[in-house]
């Protein structure tokens, strides 16, 4: 029986920050954290409602560090930057 390694983000990150933390180390391991459940469905929910407000999505995307990582990322990008 051969054993399966499975990568862990979170022991990964604790070994690289025991060195000290950088922007770098940190915002790749930002990117692989995942959403909370709730607040993806939430947000699913917001985004087909033609009549939910803006600072209503914004609220609820501020909940979750990742889904609110993966705003700022996008925003930042080139494809925004008009």
């Amino acid at each position: 029986m051969s054993a399966i390694c499975v990568s862990d983000p979170i022991a990964e990150y604790t070994a690289e920050c025991a060195h000290g933390v950088d922007r770098e180390t940190l915002l790749r391991f930002a990117s692989e954290l995942p959403a909370f459940p709730h607040t993806a469905a939430k947000l699913l929910q917001l985004l087909n409602d033609p009549d939910a407000e803006l600072e209503a999505i914004a609220d609820t995307a501020g909940t979750d560090a990742s889904v609110a990582f993966a705003v700022v990322k996008l925003a930042n990008s080139a494809a925004f930057a008009r």
